[in-house]
């Protein structure tokens, strides 16, 4: 018979919460100045790029889909590796001041992001 540990227990719950939420229909509210939004299955009829644009960071994540800086949320944010709370913050504070970024190399001008961050934060983002 088939033994799995405790660790592998709580891996595959995790696994299974994540599809569960990746594939829900309704998105959970994650941030108090972004209501919830349905999301719409692809019907085929739709190119690609439009279907990527409505799906939620948490979905884009999962599918290593880049997010959009220039759109994302607080919350949306914290789901890159490297930026925390506080960051998420001072970028979607330093958007609010001085409008979209128009490269991914311009988010060097937020506090508390040198180059290092940047090189590891490039692959999970986008200004597009």
């Amino acid at each position: 018979m088939l033994e799995i540990t405790p660790r592998q227990k709580v891996l595959i719950a995790f696994l299974v919460l994540i599809v569960a939420y990746g594939t829900h229909p309704y998105r959970v509210n994650q941030a108090k100045d972004e209501p919830a939004v349905p999301v719409q299955p692809y019907s085929g009829r739709e190119n690609a790029r439009s279907y990527r644009m409505e799906m939620t960071a948490v979905q884009k994540f999962l599918f290593f889909i880049p997010i959009n800086v220039n759109q994302a949320t607080r919350a949306d944010l914290t789901l890159i590796p490297g930026i925390g709370r506080k960051t998420a913050e001072k970028i979607t504070g330093y958007r609010k001041t001085y409008g979209k970024f128009s490269q991914v190399d311009d988010i060097l001008q937020v506090k508390g992001i040198g180059q290092k961050k940047l090189n590891m934060i490039r692959p999970y983002i986008t200004t597009e």
